[in-house]
């Protein structure tokens, strides 16, 4: 008779709760495996392809209570009181939780439990408090429909360690939830709904193929984008060749033949320059000797060679040469000789001026006037600029050296100019050289625009 009044009061008290967990904590239970799966939120869905389909309810009293039963209530006529802990709203064998079996009956239906604790068995004592809250339980179809691929994957830039990529985003039955970027067919990251990424960790100047696919809540998994070949950019070369070894094989009175070799560099050298006395006498391209004129006789120099690369990186200090030119042989007379129409003169000549600076044969000061002046260079031709192998700087070591030297590289200063002049047969193997470099500049972007083109159509 009681326990159907305290049964009668329980209902009474039900039709009047409003929603509220705050005073045990409800569980979701995996029946099978008898552990919690979470605990319950009012006006919460469960979807039973994610929780599973074995379940039941536990109401956990708090900590310190004295509860001896537990009554059970819903708005869908199931109903249990449990009188012994753990509470079960399906009871248990000993912690061996039951199926709720009637749940399919009841998907895609609000159902709202009612827990109440109470002092004593039978819900009888005291109604200690109640947790009230609605749930629902769902079992959609699974998705098994994968989206589609996503389109236009490419790259908007590299680094030396970097690629940047973006694509156009993957469509899908329900909804994309995120991409899988490859690199050379393995996975290097699961990305959210996003329709860009940067790939880092990688290597200068290396090839990598990269390919995407997209992803949907269901775990489906698109078929492959379009691929894409990607060469990082090379690293900038900041090592410098190593000193080359000088010789003089020959002298005369007014000049000195030099020879050097030895010098490596760990990209290539492509030039050397060659001081006297401490000052630079001149720039040459990648040969390995050159004649020093315009010297006077029984004269000690001292020479020195340093090594160049393409990306302006100079050597250390070639060993020094210490040359003295050969003794004029003297003789009387008059200082010029004739043979037929030709007079020569072994010595420096000035034309309205008193002295010829060190190094030269002539001076004039004054203008020249003449119908064609030919140079014949002793040092080799730029045309070494086609050859297969040549270390051709890339467009970023040129940018970075005009920026902190404010000139090309292997060009001259302003300041350099100014002070030593200009040799006219050194300068117009220069000019050619930097020629023939920017026909290569242009052709290699000829080439990025053919593919860009064919990637487009």
């Amino acid at each position: 008779m009681y326990q159907l009044i305290g049964v009668l009061v329980s209902l009474l008290a039900y039709n009047m709760t409003s929603a509220q967990i705050d005073y045990g904590t409800p569980q979701l239970i995996n029946s099978l495996t008898d552990q919690a799966i979470l605990n319950i939120s009012d006006g919460t869905t469960y979807d039973l392809n994610v929780v599973g389909d074995s379940l039941n309810i536990i109401a956990v009293p708090p900590g310190g209570a004295s509860v001896e039963s537990v009554n059970f209530l819903t708005t869908i006529g199931e109903n249990n009181l449990e009188n012994a802990g753990p509470y079960a709203f399906k009871k248990d064998n000993s912690g061996d939780f039951n199926s709720w079996l009637t749940l399919p009956n009841h998907l895609d239906t609000p159902i709202t439990f009612t827990i109440q604790y109470w002092s004593a068995n039978g819900a009888g004592g005291t109604l200690l408090g109640d947790d009230v809250f609605t749930v629902t339980f769902t079992k959609p179809a699974p998705d098994t429909s994968p989206p589609t691929a996503p389109t236009s994957l490419s790259s908007k830039g590299t680094t030396t360690a970097t690629v940047s990529l973006s694509w156009t985003a993957a469509t899908d039955n329900v909804a994309v939830t995120g991409y899988r970027v490859f690199q050379d067919g393995g996975a290097v990251a699961t990305l959210g709904n996003v329709t860009n990424h940067t790939v880092s960790g990688l290597s200068a100047n290396t090839s990598y193929q990269f390919t995407l696919r997209a992803l949907d809540a269901a775990g489906n998994e698109s078929t492959n984008s379009n691929a894409i070949n990607v060469t990082t950019a090379s690293a900038a070369d900041t090592q410098a060749p190593s000193p080359p070894t000088v010789s003089s094989p020959s002298k005369t009175t007014t000049s000195v033949n030099l020879s050097w070799s030895g010098a490596t560099d760990n990209v290539g050298v492509t030039g050397y320059r060659v001081f006297r006395d401490g000052s630079l006498e001149v720039t040459l391209g990648n040969v390995t000797n050159h004649t020093v004129s315009g010297l006077t006789a029984n004269t000690s120099y001292l020479f020195t060679v340093r090594a160049l690369d393409a990306a302006a990186n100079e050597s250390a200090d070639s060993n020094a040469l210490a040359v003295t030119t050969a003794a004029d042989s003297g003789g009387g007379g008059s200082v010029w000789s004739e043979n037929g129409a030709v007079a020569s003169y072994s010595g420096n000549v000035a034309v309205g001026t008193a002295t010829v600076p060190s190094g030269y044969n002539m001076a004039i000061d004054g203008k020249l006037i003449t119908e064609e002046v030919r140079v014949e260079l002793s040092d080799a031709w730029p045309d070494y600029v086609f050859t297969a192998g040549y270390p051709l700087p890339s467009l970023e070591e040129v940018a970075k050296h005009i920026q902190e030297k404010g000139h090309l590289i292997n060009i001259p200063a302003a300041a350099e100019v100014e002070a030593e002049g200009l040799h006219l047969g050194e300068m117009n193997t220069l000019l050619l050289r930097k020629i023939e470099e920017l026909m290569l500049y242009i052709l290699q972007q000829e080439q990025r625009i053919r593919t860009l083109e064919k990637t487009l159509n």
